[in-house]
């Protein structure tokens, strides 16, 4: 039996993405200034949690939406301004913690 066949291993990552499902069903809806900042968007709601708090670095956005960082530091920053998100955290370089950013979207 692998590990995927664990039925305990499978309800985890099912209920994980149970989860997830608002966010990134928020981020698909949504319109952005490029597809770049959507992508962007996008990563950032796969990795949010349920309260859609998301603790990633620049360099693994860059890396899941094949772009540098300094082109992730552009998007951040229009979808900051545009209101899609908020920074919730500053980065701290010396503990090596990302920033945090919170996706502005609401369940109806």
């Amino acid at each position: 039996m692998t590990k995927l066949d664990c039925p305990t291993v499978a309800g985890a990552s099912r209920q994980k993405k149970r989860e997830k499902i608002p966010a990134t069903t928020w981020a698909l809806a949504q319109t952005t200034e490029s597809p770049s900042a959507k992508a962007v968007l996008l990563a950032l709601a796969i990795a949010a949690d349920a309260d859609g708090e998301a603790l990633v670095s620049q360099g693994a956005l860059a890396f899941q939406t094949n772009q540098s960082i300094d082109s992730v530091q552009r998007r951040l920053k229009s979808l900051i301004k545009d209101g899609f998100l908020v920074r919730s955290r500053e980065a701290n370089p010396f503990k090596q913690t990302p920033c945090g950013y919170r996706l502005q979207f609401t369940m109806e």
